[in-house]
C-alpha cells in the first residue's frame, strides 16, 4: 500500500513516502496534542532543569548530563534508544535523508513513558531528534505548520531546561543558536 493510503487508514507508524522522506502519521498529531496538554497543565514531562533555577535533577541525572553529553553510555543498549548510534548517524547522513533515523525514534517517543525515560537517559538526543523533526515538518514538500508548532512546544519544554552552554558543549549538531533560529522561523 502507498504511504498516503496508510495515512488515510490511520496506521500509527512512520511510512516512507519516497527515498529519504518520511511522513508523520495521525498518532504523531495525537502525541503532539497530548504533549501540549501536559505542557499547559504544567507537568514537566521529565525535563529537568540543569541550570539550578528549576527542577533539580537527581545526582545520577546530573552526572549523566555533565559527564556523558553525547550519551555514549547507551551504546549497544537493547532497552531504549542507542543514542550513540543515533548521534553518529546524524553526523554521517545529511538532513533530510537522516529522517530515516529520526523517524523511527520520534515514533518511539510517541509513548509518553518512553519519552520520559529517553529524556532522562539522553536529553540532548531527544532535543536533537525533536529539532530535526520540527525542521522536517516545516521544510518538507508538504509542510505541516500546525504539527510543527506542537512539536516546537515540546522541543522548547526540553531545551529551555538546559543551560545554553550545555547545549553548545554537547556534540549533537543542535546548538543553542540553531534552536533560537528555528524558533524564530516559526
Amino acid at each position: 500500500s502507498s504511504a498516503h493510503e496508510d495515512r488515510a487508514q490511520g496506521k500509527g507508524v512512520f511510512v516512507p513516502v519516497c527515498a529519504g522522506e518520511w511522513m508523520p502519521t495521525p498518532d504523531m498529531s495525537r502525541l503532539g496534542i497530548w504533549a501540549l496538554c501536559l505542557l499547559l497543565a504544567g507537568l514537566p514531562l521529565g525535563a529537568s532543569g540543569m541550570d539550578g533555577q528549576s527542577n533539580k535533577p537527581s545526582e545520577e541525572e546530573a552526572e549523566r548530563v555533565y559527564n556523558d553529553l553525547n550519551c555514549e553510555r547507551t551504546r549497544g543498549t537493547e532497552e531504549g534508544v542507542d543514542w550513540d548510534e543515533v548521534r553518529l548517524e546524524l553526523f554521517s547522513t545529511p538532513f533530510p535523508q537522516s529522517m530515516a533515523t529520526i523517524g523511527p525514534v520520534v515514533q518511539r517517543l510517541q509513548r509518553v513513558a518512553e519519552l520520559d525515560r529517553e529524556a532522562i537517559m539522553c536529553p540532548f538526543g531527544v532535543i536533537a531528534v525533536l529539532f530535526f523533526f520540527v525542521k522536517f515538518l516545516l521544510e518538507s514538500a508538504d509542510p505541516n505548520v500546525e504539527m510543527a508548532r506542537i512539536y516546537m512546544s515540546l522541543l522548547d519544554a526540553f531545551s529551555s531546561g538546559m543551560h545554553p552552554h550545555l547545549l553548545d558543549a554537547a556534540d549533537w549538531l543542535v546548538k543553542d543558536a540553531r534552536g533560537v533560529s528555528l524558533r524564530g522561523g516559526m
